[in-house]
């Protein structure tokens, strides 16, 4: 009785210890299976970087490179920061196919190929970037041309493109970045041409500089947060350019050695007091009827003075440096202009 006694409690034991032994193993085994298959949890805030360097092809062909990496990005469902830099292209036109959305949902930022020398033209109902729901961020070392339409956002949804490079453009379409609604700082060195309401309604955009512009028409409609503006170079302001500019904060505007010559109603709509400091070179020209000679000259209330300012303020200032016809009806006495040495 007693060796079937102790048979049975050795029997027990070895149960106990076979079990054990099996846990701790499926255990060990499982670990390791999880840290072999576990894949790096994404978001748009925390998006993985994917470099590529394959032939694009014709974008807009359904059997072209692009295409075939949109899918791929779609079937991944990681959200990336793409690199498209050392990939070729079918011609130099960056066109990413708006009536496709595969893939496009994944992307938070995105580098252009060195390929590229310009963006495709968009449409109203269509922009160039359509369906890139999460982009962020965008650049492309040797685009010169920014087609029209290219980053629209909708008049119900903002575009949420905080940050553009694109140091060598020349020219930017209309309505390329209107509705961007998280714009805060543009800079474009070397644009000297760029269409009407190009940043319209990018109601975060603070700075833009555009050093070599000659003109602009409406380009910064209901841009209430604008606060500095750099365009030394310009010869001509059209209307509306600064029309529901809205915000309680000064606007600075850096102008050069000549006066522009101005459209009617630059500040129309404008229903609130604002301040317009309007910063020149000491050998400035035009601004009259203003002797400097390191005086700040302010004119706000009177709009029946034939001046410069009062022409910026809304009454228009042609080449013989006077209103256009009946400008003076025109004036917005709510824009006090300060006009100052820089």
């Amino acid at each position: 009785m007693k060796n079937k006694s102790d048979k049975k409690l050795w029997l027990f034991f070895a149960m106990i210890v076979i079990a054990g032994c099996a846990v701790i193993t499926c255990g060990g085994e499982t670990d390791t299976d999880e840290d072999k298959t576990l894949e790096p949890v994404t978001s748009p805030d925390n998006p993985v970087n994917r470099v590529e360097a394959i032939d694009l092809g014709v974008m807009a062909s359904s059997e072209s490179g692009w295409r075939k990496l949109l899918d791929s990005i779609s079937n991944a469902g990681k959200y990336i920061n793409l690199d498209l830099s050392a990939c070729t292209m079918t011609g130099t036109s960056f066109n990413p196919d708006s009536a496709v959305s595969s893939g496009k949902f994944y992307i938070v930022s995105i580098i252009l190929p060195a390929a590229a020398t310009e963006i495709a033209d968009g449409t109203s109902y269509k922009p160039t970037f359509d369906s890139f729901s999460h982009l962020k961020s965008v650049s492309g070392e040797n685009i010169t041309a920014i087609g029209e339409y290219s980053f629209t956002g909708s008049i119900i949804i903002d575009s949420i493109l905080k940050d553009i490079n694109f140091p060598k453009a020349a020219s930017i379409g209309q309505r390329a970045f209107s509705n961007c609604g998280e714009l805060q700082s543009v800079s474009f060195p070397l644009v000297t041409s760029i269409g009407e309401r190009t940043f319209e309604k990018c109601k975060k955009l603070q700075s833009a500089s555009f050093p070599l512009l000659e003109t602009i028409d409406g380009v910064f409609s209901n841009c209430d947060s604008l606060i500095t503006l750099n365009i030394p170079s310009i010869t001509y302001i059209d209307s509306s350019a600064f029309s529901y500019i809205g915000g309680d904060k000064e606007l600075s505007i850096t102008m050069g050695a000549t006066a522009p010559t101005l459209g009617l109603m630059m500040f129309i709509s404008v229903t609130t007091a604002k301040t317009v400091r309007v910063k020149v070179p000491a050998d400035a020209e035009g601004y009259t009827s203003f002797t400097f000679n390191g005086v700040t000259v302010t004119i706000s209330g009177d709009s029946s003075t034939i001046n410069w300012a009062n022409g910026f303020r809304g009454g228009g200032w042609n080449e013989s440096n006077n209103f256009y016809h009946n400008g003076a009806n025109y004036i917005n006495e709510n824009i006090t202009v300060i006009i100052e040495l820089k």
